[in-house]
């Protein structure tokens, strides 16, 4: 409906900003740098905040040329044509739509005026989806910790594990249960329980990759899924978890408590996990074997009732107590 030869669509999405790109020419990526830079300039004005470079996430559908004089970054700075408009859902922004011509052929009043309907179009749209996406989100959250639940976490490992299954990518998986965390409740309150919770989620949260899932499995145990990891990475990462829960100080109150966690580590790289349900069974019996062996440990489950203690360096063998896998 309106001819451009770049269109740029950036979208405010905390905590970051994405820029969309779509060019009819072929570009310069330098030009597309100045834009995105000319953007970080004006973000105070248009957001009201300094965003810095790294916020911003972009993209290029289109050619980028390699060489072309009229396209690059000196033809832009010569002021083509441009027409903007915000995308405005109840007067607060949520992002801008901008239509660039090098021809310097201006776009006309009825072009503008619909750009801005288009604009505004758009906006709702958008506005729907995110309060859709954001109803589904909540859905799949704990309402104490803001981990992802139990569903989210079936949901995820089942995808994963079918990525495991097709591409042959290691998939690992951690659980992890507080130590004595009844007696905590009965010594210091349910409060101080609630506390412990979310404070140890926000210490999980803070340790580990934006491709991992770290889920509140249930009561006082979590589960960290794993994609792309094998057996001795996830070894080396839940070493580090329980490290940091050792060394972090649980103040609640102005009192101090003693928090210790158990886990148990398992992987797909072993022939006994061959279903979803088999790496859960598999970590589990890893961490039910750290619970019976002492507890403030972490163990690793190495296939058909083999157990390993990282801490003791000792293999441990499983006996008929513990189930097989």
């Amino acid at each position: 409906m309106i001819r451009y030869d770049l269109c740029t669509l950036t979208l405010f999405q905390e905590p970051q900003v994405h820029m969309h790109f779509h060019a009819t020419l072929p570009i310069m990526h330098r030009l597309v740098e100045k834009i995105v830079e000319d953007f970080v300039t004006a973000s105070p004005r248009l957001l009201g905040r300094q965003v810095s470079m790294g916020e911003v996430m972009y993209e290029v559908a289109g050619r980028l040329g390699f060489g072309e004089r009229l396209y690059d970054t000196n033809f832009f700075q010569m002021s083509p044509a441009q027409a903007t408009a915000h995308l405005m859902v109840a007067r607060e922004s949520i992002g801008l739509i901008e239509l660039y011509r090098f021809s310097h052929d201006p776009f006309t009043a009825a072009q503008t005026r619909l750009l801005s309907t288009l604009a505004n179009q758009v906006a709702l749209a958008l506005r729907n989806a995110y309060a859709y996406r954001k109803t589904q989100e909540l859905t799949l959250r704990d309402g104490l910790t803001g981990l992802y639940n139990h569903a989210a976490f079936q949901d995820f490992l089942e995808r994963e594990f079918e990525t495991f299954r097709r591409y042959n990518r290691p998939l690992s998986l951690i659980m992890a249960d507080i130590d004595h965390f009844k007696a905590i409740n009965d010594t210091y309150g349910h409060q101080t329980g609630d506390f412990i919770l979310k404070e140890l989620a926000a210490l999980g949260l803070a340790s580990v990759r934006k491709s991992d899932l770290l889920a509140r499995y249930g009561g006082e145990e979590f589960a960290l899924i794993l994609p792309d990891t094998d057996l001795a990475r996830a070894q080396i990462l839940a070493g580090r978890l329980w490290q940091k829960v050792q060394e972090h100080r649980f103040i609640h109150h102005e009192e101090v408590i003693p928090i210790a966690i158990s886990l148990g580590i398992a992987s797909t790289g072993t022939s006994e996990v061959t279903r979803k349900e088999e790496l859960i069974h598999a970590a589990d019996a890893a961490l039910y074997r750290a619970k019976e062996t002492g507890r403030n440990r972490y163990v690793v489950a190495y296939g058909d009732q083999v157990f390993r203690c990282l801490q003791d360096d000792q293999p441990l063998q499983s006996d008929s107590a513990f189930p097989r896998y």
